[in-house]
């Protein structure tokens, strides 16, 4: 591989790592993307408790739009699907709720309409970032960052001393 292509290998890699730390930056953090782990049954059959929805802000949302907002009435973010439009403001209905949603958010109200939906990925992230999972996942990182930073021992310094020395290029240097 050239030293080009080694750069342009890396730029393009570079700019797909960016591209996706952008398009799936949190909310809370400054970014546009809502994470929402769903609950209960009012989205069913789509959507089953531990699904994850990822989120995304539009410039506007329409009837059928899942979206997410944070529901006054219920002290929750609620994900439900826009059915109609009262004025400037959306009427949600769970798709398995008989009934419409008591809030009615504005657009300027809406965290976001469904980008992605991860079956169970909800209950994974609670998981994983849960104490006991996440203080051991840290411990196991900084093991491995540690010891791929070690250096080498005098024995591993010797046994690839002894390997270089038989390799084909160190017996041409020697004939040289």
């Amino acid at each position: 591989m050239t030293a080009t292509s080694k750069v342009a290998s890396t730029s393009a890699l570079a700019a797909l790592v960016l591209a996706t730390v952008w398009l799936f930056w949190p909310a809370g953090l400054g970014g546009g993307t809502t994470y929402v782990t769903t609950y209960g049954v009012s989205m069913e059959p789509d959507f089953r408790t531990g699904d994850l929805a990822i989120l995304s802000p539009a410039d506007s949302y329409s009837v059928g739009d899942v979206v997410a907002y944070r529901s006054e009435s219920l002290d929750t973010i609620v994900m439900h699907r826009v059915v109609s439009m009262d004025g400037d403001a959306l009427v949600t209905r769970g798709d398995n709720n008989d009934w419409l949603d008591e809030d009615r958010p504005t657009q300027d109200e809406i965290l976001g309409s469904l980008f992605i939906r991860i079956p169970r990925g909800g209950a994974v992230l609670d998981a994983a970032t849960s104490p006991g999972v996440f203080l051991p996942l840290i411990a196991v990182v900084a093991a491995l960052v540690t010891a791929a930073r070690r250096p080498p021992s005098r024995h591993e310094l010797r046994a690839l001393r002894r390997r270089l020395a038989g390799s084909p290029a160190a017996a041409r240097a020697r004939a040289a």
